[in-house]
């Protein structure tokens, strides 16, 4: 089949560059040979074009999904910040550990959420507010990429391991191990 004139062929190189069709599907489409198809885009490198673009489109998606996964980061930092703002708060109210908070039904049938002072030290609270600050902390750690002491002492020391490793290469050093030798006869160390 010989190409009908005025064949936008702008338009189907565009058209194949940008989407996953076949050279079949577009000539079908456009109604031109998928011989004349297959020629036009080995001539105007139509393959190559598609590679560009998906690695443009590619570029695009990393650099749109890095933007919005520091986004939600920011948010996780700042709700993270604020809730331990309100810890910091609280831990600083000497009588805070006094109060317990709950539930109560009020005379029509519903419930409220009160505070009440029981006069002695409520430690379930205590012990969730320090499990509280402990997520926080490996929130940040987590956000921020920062390790804790065993973590970094453990950097430290592999750091130190491969220079080591290193230096020893580059002299020329080659560990040459442990000999054992054992002496006597073989029936003597068999019994």
């Amino acid at each position: 089949m010989a190409a009908p004139k005025g064949v936008d062929w702008t338009k189907i190189r565009n058209e194949y560059a940008t989407t996953q069709t076949s050279y079949a599907k577009l000539a079908k489409k456009y109604g031109v040979s998928k011989t004349t198809v297959q020629h036009k885009a080995a001539a105007e490198k139509w393959t190559e074009l598609r590679k560009e673009h998906n690695t443009k489109v590619t570029e695009k998606y990393i650099q749109k999904s890095a933007a919005l996964q520091a986004e939600r980061l920011m948010r996780y930092g700042e709700i993270a910040g604020l809730s331990m703002d309100a810890a910091v708060k609280d831990l600083q109210d000497p009588e805070f550990y006094h109060y317990h908070t709950g539930t109560e039904l009020t005379g029509d049938g519903m419930s409220e959420i009160v505070s009440r002072n029981l006069g002695t030290f409520n430690a379930k609270l205590y012990s969730d507010m320090a499990a509280a600050t402990e997520r926080f902390v490996k929130i940040f750690r987590s956000i921020y990429g920062l390790p804790t002491a065993q973590e970094a002492e453990a950097m430290r020391i592999a750091a130190e391991r491969l220079e080591m490793e290193k230096k020893r290469a580059a002299s020329g050093q080659v560990d040459e191990g442990i000999q054992v030798v054992i002496s006597g006869e073989a029936e003597e160390w068999a019994k």
